[in-house]
């Protein structure tokens, strides 16, 4: 009897692979943007992952895309919604052994041109006070961040550099309760937010 173990050579190299966004644009006015995918690897280029999280994923997380063409020299163009402001994507490949390459980036500056929007209640909405001293409860949403509020018993919208506004540590989803004095004397009082 004889037998003879055939020798095999096994896949250790990872892909290597570009991204750009928008075709390289500076800027963009929306998050919905284009990456513009490039990877090569001699064994194929299986799927490819984005994210704004600059974590290498694992080879069997759920984000990876698939390119059924397994192609040793891939590039596409793949529909991607900024999870944010800051406008950075991180993207890596993968090949058929399962070998993940490094991170390729690119950021893009993103331009907010809607304001927030948000909500006040004095007192958690009670009709009247016998005191000055209350407590506005205020919620406001913002793509981009809800970063200061500013408050007044006036109408008029404050410039945006008017010595009132209190900044706030900067989030997308912004509540809370804050304390307000009410001018003197009996009546309907009104406070606007901004």
């Amino acid at each position: 009897d004889a037998s003879v173990q055939e020798s095999g050579s096994s896949d250790s190299t990872a892909p290597s692979g570009s991204v750009t966004i928008n075709n390289n644009a500076t800027s963009t006015t929306s998050l919905a943007v284009t990456l513009n995918l490039a990877a090569t690897d001699s064994q194929g280029v299986t799927a490819y992952y984005a994210s704004s999280s600059a974590g290498t994923p694992a080879v069997c997380d759920s984000g990876w895309v698939a390119n059924f063409s397994s192609t040793s020299s891939f590039s596409n163009n793949a529909a991607h919604t900024l999870s944010d402001c800051t406008g950075a994507v991180y993207v890596w490949f993968k090949d058929r052994a399962g070998n993940i390459s490094s991170q390729a980036s690119d950021s893009i500056q993103y331009t907010d041109s809607t304001g927030p929007s948000g909500s006040v209640q004095i007192n958690n909405g009670a009709s009247s006070t016998s005191s000055t001293s209350v407590t506005l409860n205020l919620s406001a949403t913002d793509t981009c961040g809800v970063t200061s509020y500013y408050a007044s018993e006036s109408s008029s919208t404050p410039s945006a550099n008017a010595s009132g506004w209190v900044s706030v540590t900067s989030t997308s989803s912004y509540s809370a309760n804050v304390s307000y004095t009410l001018s003197s004397g009996s009546g309907t009082k009104t406070v606007y937010v901004w």
